[in-house]
């Protein structure tokens, strides 16, 4: 790191930042009464039909055959969860408390058509009692976090509850560090037509992978291997199956693949020859890492000038709680959020050799601060 005259910078390197946990706030979710007539059973032997007019929505039940079933007893809820987009952990139910209480237990079943129903909770119990001036309730079901775009909820051999309303609880959701992203073309390997090369350009501490196909309807498995130099043998980094699927009106690829951090610049995609390749077409790389954070003494003038690239040279860089006294987490993320502390920096990816030697390689920085 120098400034402006020339002088090297005293520099320390962040830690990357880990990923976080985040959880979702509940959401409402419509309710719709299924009622049966006087002589059926559970709700097992109907069909669900969902109506929607004039901005409206209601549900009938049908038999399996298709007639129409009178409405005579409340024999269950249907909770529409097709607005939500995040896995469902639990869900509140809201009733109208009748006089000696409630003490009841239910079954949540759900669906994502309407016709095949798995059991989530079997017998889940349900309570709101008062008794010398204390409340007992429970209206709280947890089960294993699963998507849902339909739950059904029945009590089989209890009296029916009167719900008026049902909110869903999510679980924790990982969000990951942002990640700088590059991509590169595929080139076929010379005499051996299930292998593919591509070139990063650099030697990038990649942590993300991901293998665009050039057809779709593709499903594809494969090794990925990697190398720092071409005269380097090939470095086996992961086994991966990658697709490109049409799916409704557009189409569905495979995520990018996590693995362990590597500075390879060369990469080599083997797909296997039992999937009958990639069809026609070269596939693309693109390649996810999360950018190295340094800190740094302002002194001088500037412009300030990283110089990074000669892998040889040894690091100089300081603890960062010795270049800045008293630096918590707390301080890094308050410094991120106010950007009038980003001071300009001038990047090159060549340097003069004697400032090559005076300040050793330090990786791919994002920015500078101090």
């Amino acid at each position: 790191m120098f400034n402006g005259d020339g002088a090297a910078l005293p520099y320390a390197r962040l830690d990357s930042p880990a990923a976080t946990r985040e959880k979702k706030s509940a959401a409402v979710l419509p309710i719709f009464p299924l009622r049966v007539d006087e002589q059926s059973g559970d709700l097992s032997g109907f069909s669900l039909i969902i109506n929607q007019s004039a901005g409206k929505t209601s549900v009938s039940l049908t038999t399996k055959e298709g007639q129409p079933v009178a409405a005579e007893r409340l024999a269950g809820y249907l909770v529409d969860a097709t607005a939500v987009h995040e896995p469902i952990s639990a869900i509140k139910l809201a009733w109208q408390l009748k006089s000696g209480g409630m003490n009841t237990r239910i079954r949540i079943e759900t669906s994502d058509d309407l016709n095949q129903w798995r059991t989530l909770v079997g017998d889940a119990p349900l309570l709101d009692l008062e008794y010398e001036g204390r409340h007992l309730l429970r209206d709280r079901v947890e089960f294993r976090q699963a998507p849902a775009k339909y739950l059904r909820i029945s009590w089989p051999g209890q009296p029916p509850p009167q719900f008026h309303g049902v909110l869903a609880e999510f679980g924790d959701r990982v969000v990951e560090a942002p990640r700088e992203w590059t991509e590169a073309p595929g080139s076929a390997v010379v005499d051996n037509e299930n292998e593919y090369q591509f070139d990063l350009g650099g030697a990038l501490p990649v942590d993300r992978v991901a293998i665009d196909l050039p057809e779709l309807n593709s499903v594809v498995p494969a090794q990925l291997l990697a190398r720092t130099a071409p005269a380097e043998p090939w470095r086996p980094v992961s086994s991966l199956v990658t697709y490109r699927l049409r799916q409704d009106a557009g189409e569905v690829s495979a995520p990018p693949l996590a693995i362990a951090p590597g500075t390879y610049r060369y990469w080599l995609l083997r797909v296997d020859p039992k999937s009958g390749g990639l069809g026609r077409g070269q596939p693309r790389m693109r390649a996810g890492w999360i950018p190295q954070e340094i800190v740094f003494a302002a002194r001088g003038t500037g412009p300030f000038l990283i110089a990074y690239g000669n892998v040889s040279a040894a690091s100089s860089a300081l603890p960062v709680t010795t270049l800045v006294p008293g630096y918590t987490m707390r301080r890094r993320t308050a410094a991120r959020r106010d950007r009038r502390v980003l001071i300009p920096v001038s990047r090159r990816r060549s340097v003069a050799s004697s400032r090559r030697n005076r300040r050793g390689n330090i990786g791919a920085p994002r920015c500078g601060r101090c």
